[in-house]
């Protein structure tokens, strides 16, 4: 594995020093490394990639699309409970959780899943948003709300 770090860093000092002659061309080597040292599990290598494409004004965040079927047991429920609509207080009364620990299953949810927020892991789970509460006896009807016919 020796050569293979050498080789990235190799590339890594490349596209740092194509940086003051052509971005383009760095920006495509740094990319490249980034790539590679991410397959290999070189974190330090890829953290000084994206530090240089960041440098270079390019957007390095990532959201890897995963299968939520990595997902634990208890975290697939809870993420049913999020994508149904439930809040975290909720969730923790329904399954007798401290709120610390749905939100700490809500957060590994979203890295595992690869989303940014509760309607994106919603619409991964393919569930749509929760429906309005229906109206109770003798309330009014909103009026910005469309009427029916």
């Amino acid at each position: 594995m020796g050569f293979v770090l050498e080789s990235l860093w190799v590339e890594l000092d490349r596209g740092r020093a194509l940086t003051v002659i052509e971005a383009k061309k760095a920006v495509s080597v740094l990319e490249t490394v980034a790539d590679r040292a991410a397959g290999l599990g070189a974190r330090n290598e890829e953290r000084v990639a994206l530090r240089s494409l960041r440098a270079l004004g390019v957007r390095t965040w990532r959201r890897a699309l995963r299968d939520p079927a990595s997902l634990t047991p208890r975290e697939l429920e809870v993420a049913q409970l999020v994508a149904d609509g439930a809040s975290n207080p909720e969730i923790a009364e329904a399954l007798f959780l401290a709120r610390k620990t749905v939100e700490r299953h809500v957060s590994n949810i979203l890295a595992k899943t690869g989303v940014r927020n509760r309607t994106e892991l919603a619409a991964r789970l393919g569930r749509r948003a929760p429906e309005p509460a229906p109206r109770r006896m003798g309330e009014l009807p909103d009026e910005s709300a469309p009427v029916d016919p």
